[in-house]
């Protein structure tokens, strides 16, 4: 997605809200674990252009939010001066914070895209013994099979972008290959992320150290049939 992240920064947040983003729902849902488990402070990983930073910030939260991206970082700081948000230029599989957290979240289906692995193993050290982590995820209930092709529009300010992804399933692997049409102007991008059920996920994080604590679909504890996401907590063992 280097494109995306880098070329069409300016244009994240338009192409995002072609997948029904909700972000104050999400917050929401983010708020309501939060006070189950007294946070107060939050490590937002892979937060792109900051809107759910923002949003815990101006709720009140201490955030810190990170991406290997600049450009969306830059994007991020332009969206809020409060003094209790900072966004940082981090690698995941290298985390360098100088602090511990009440939380850490991985949001909208980033987590799968990441070396999650190697974050995993650097996680718990940023965590305070008590913190949480909130994974926030496409639902699969198996690994799919196949390929596929989607088509978006989105309109912004005088600007038509077109978005066509083709994509197929390898394993757990699913690869996109993307076309953005931007006024006329046409970019390619990559990108690979690994499919992890529910299960895969609670397996892969008890070896890395946590304990499942809950499971929510599409933001609520109410299962509903043909959920789209799902939202896990973990705490530390």
């Amino acid at each position: 997605m280097q494109i995306l992240y880098n070329e069409l920064a300016q244009y994240f947040d338009v192409i995002a809200d072609a997948s029904s983003v909700d972000t104050e729902k999400e917050v929401a849902f983010l708020e309501s674990v939060f006070a189950k488990y007294n946070v107060r402070s939050v490590l937002d990983i892979a937060c792109g252009t900051g809107r759910h930073s923002v949003a815990l910030a101006s709720a009140g939260y201490d955030v810190v939010g990170i991406d290997y991206a600049d450009k969306l970082l830059k994007i991020a700081r332009g969206k809020s001066n409060l003094s209790n948000v900072v966004f940082l230029q981090q690698d995941v599989a290298h985390l360098k914070l100088g602090q511990t957290f009440d939380a850490a979240i991985c949001m909208w289906s980033t987590f799968g895209e990441l070396p999650y692995k190697e974050m995993l193993g650097k996680l718990k050290a940023v965590l305070n013994p008590a913190g949480i982590f909130v994974i926030d995820t496409t639902h699969f209930l198996v690994v799919p099979t196949g390929t596929a092709h989607k088509t978006y529009t989105n309109r912004t300010k005088g600007v038509v972008i077109q978005t066509e992804i083709d994509e197929v399933y390898k394993g757990i692997k699913r690869i996109r290959e993307i076309t953005n049409t931007v006024n006329g102007k046409t970019f390619h991008d990559h990108s690979e992320m690994d499919v992890l059920t529910e299960a895969g996920l609670v397996q892969l994080l008890t070896q890395f150290g946590f304990r499942h604590e809950d499971t929510y679909y599409d933001y609520s504890q109410d299962k509903p049939e043909n959920a789209k996401r799902i939202q896990l907590i973990f705490d530390l063992h």
